[in-house]
Formats: structure tokens, C-alpha cells, sequence
């Protein structure tokens, strides 16, 4: 608009500039002459600022630009239906991940505080053994039959202690494995739900490609992209 109101003003100047002229020519010169020619530059002047201001569009140009905006307007309103769709599924996606790797490690840390409790068991275990043997040595040295009675009496006692020890030892060590089982078997749904969280994102990419470019085609791959997406997340918890 800038542009046509400044390339209008110049037009007007200039031919306001040519009528000056001709009216310092018309002083010297016939009176018919000079006003033929003052007439003639008018007319061009009004027709050429009518011809600039008033431009009207062919009824097929009109109804050309109606359809390229509609149709502008409904891939736009297509796509933004299609990216909150799968901002939606994106958002549950990524949810159902985080909580599935969340209580993988509450399991795995659980797994480990069992695995340290077992260690100290069979440290326990390994102490009243080395007890039990330095009992069972003393014994075979000593003469006095009741120093030794004493000594193998603390022998059984050892024994007693550390088989006891071994069970809860080995109570620890199975419960530390099932718990790292189980928290492999919850990691599994979240590397798929991952998986499926990133073809979802890059679906949502490609369809605001598809608006800024208005290539028609980039829409497939991201429909494709959201497929795949959608289907590694629902089959996340079938493995």
C-alpha cells in the first residue's frame, strides 16, 4: 500500500511539474494551441491515477485466492487436530514411562539394599565359622576333659549360629534376585513406551513442516511416524 501511495504521488508531481511548463508556454505562444495541449496532459494525468487507484481483480483471480486460502486454511485446521491428538497420546505415553523406569529403580535400589544385607549374613557367617574351627583346635590340644567339653560345647554353639546365619544369607540373596527380575521386567515396558514417544515426536515435527512448506506429502510420513509410535507404545506391556 506504501508502495502504491508513493508511486501514485510521484506520478501526480510529475505531471504537475508538466502542466507548469506548458502553462509558461501558453504565455508565449497561441491560446488554442496551448490549452489543446493542457487538455490532452489532464486527461492522461486522470486516466493514468484511475487506472493506478482503482485496479479491480477478474472475478477468476478472486475466486482463484478464495480456493488456494481455504484450502490453506484446511490443512492448517487438519493438521492442528492431528498435532493435539498426538500431543495427547504423547503426554500418556510419556507419563506411563516415566512411571514404569520410576519403580524399576525403587525395585533395583530395593534389590541392591537386600543384596548388601546378605553380604553382612555371610561376613557373619564367615566369622562364626573361623570361631567354630579355632574351637574345634583348641579342643583337640586341651588334655582337661572339661576345658575341652567347654571348648566343643562353644564348637556346636558356632555351628548352630552359622547355620542359621546361612539361612537368612541365602533368604537375602533370593529375595535381592527377585527383586532385580522384577525390576528388569518393569524396565522392559519403558524402553518400548521410549521408543514409541520418539516416532510420536517426530511425527508432530513433520506435521509442522507439512503447515510451514505446504507439501501435502510430509503429512504421510507423519501419519506414518504417529503409527508406529502408537503401536510400540500399546504393545510396550505384551513382552
Amino acid at each position: 500500500m506504501t508502495v502504491f501511495l508513493l508511486s501514485t504521488s510521484m506520478t501526480f508531481f510529475l505531471y504537475l511539474s508538466v502542466i507548469a511548463c506548458v502553462m509558461m508556454y501558453k504565455s508565449s505562444e497561441p491560446s488554442h494551441v496551448a490549452d489543446q495541449l493542457t487538455r490532452t496532459i489532464i486527461s492522461l494525468t486522470t486516466e493514468k491515477i484511475m487506472e493506478e487507484e482503482y485496479e479491480v481483480p477478474s472475478p477468476h483471480e478472486h475466486a482463484m485466492e478464495e480456493a488456494v486460502e481455504k484450502e490453506r486454511d484446511g490443512l492448517a485446521q487438519k493438521v492442528a487436530l492431528m498435532t493435539a491428538i498426538l500431543a495427547t497420546i504423547g503426554a500418556l505415553v510419556s507419563y506411563q514411562s516415566g512411571a514404569a523406569q520410576n519403580e524399576a529403580m525403587f525395585l533395583k535400589n530395593q534389590s541392591i539394599l537386600k543384596q548388601a544385607e546378605a553380604s553382612d549374613q555371610w561376613a557373619f557367617y564367615q566369622s562364626k565359622s573361623t570361631k567354630s574351627h579355632l574351637d574345634e583346635a583348641v579342643a583337640s590340644l586341651i588334655e582337661n576333659p572339661e576345658q575341652k567339653a567347654r571348648y566343643l560345647a562353644d564348637r556346636d554353639k558356632q555351628d548352630r549360629q552359622k547355620a542359621e546365619i546361612k539361612t537368612e544369607a541365602e533368604k537375602l540373596q533370593a529375595e535381592s534376585r527377585k527383586l532385580g527380575e522384577e525390576s528388569e521386567a518393569k524396565l522392559r515396558p519403558h524402553e518400548r513406551l521410549a521408543l514409541g514417544m520418539t516416532f510420536i515426536q517426530i511425527a508432530v515435527a513433520l506435521a509442522a513442516i507439512t503447515v510451514l512448506t505446504r507439501k501435502r506429502w510430509l503429512i504421510w510420513g507423519s501419519v506414518m511416524s504417529a503409527a508406529v509410535g502408537i503401536v510400540c507404545s500399546a504393545t510396550a506391556f505384551l513382552y
